[in-house]
């Protein structure tokens, strides 16, 4: 929302619309919830579209298997308190979403080191993929103007 401010580049968001309607952006539940949640201008966009993908539920593999794997790992790898902040939020679940659904975690998040946990350190380590908004934008061959 920062880097792509609705007024000055609308392009941005009507792309994002289209690959929402194709089914190529997705997000969790639990994602949606913590956006919506702000009250801000992204919010109210995300609520308009809250049917076309900005609010997929988790299947049961997504719960059991892949989340499991997600918090396992945090557990193993980090101090107890680091896991669970990290867990508490919607980050883990876009991992698991994309380690079961085969998708791509989309963060502005960088890899660092274990101060705190890192959504592509995680993504990374238990082989999903990940990438910046920008890359996103790439790989969905965003053309703009």
């Amino acid at each position: 929302k920062k880097a792509y401010p609705f007024v000055r580049v609308p392009q941005f968001w009507k792309f994002i619309d289209e690959k929402l309607a194709t089914g190529q952006i997705r997000m969790p539940r639990l994602a949606y919830e913590e956006v919506v949640g702000f009250g801000d201008e992204l919010s109210k966009w995300c609520k308009l579209r809250k049917a076309n993908g900005l609010c997929i539920r988790a299947s049961k593999n997504v719960q059991q298997k892949c989340l499991t794997k997600v918090s396992g790992y945090v557990y193993e790898k980090y101090a107890h308190h680091q896991a669970a902040d990290f867990l508490k939020g919607a980050d883990a679940w876009l991992i698991a979403h994309a380690l079961c659904e085969g998708g791509m975690v989309v963060t502005e998040e960088t890899r660092g080191v274990k101060l705190k946990v890192k959504i592509p350190t995680v993504t990374k380590a238990l082989g999903a993929t990940w990438c910046d908004t920008s890359d996103m934008l790439n790989h969905l061959d965003a053309r703009f103007g």
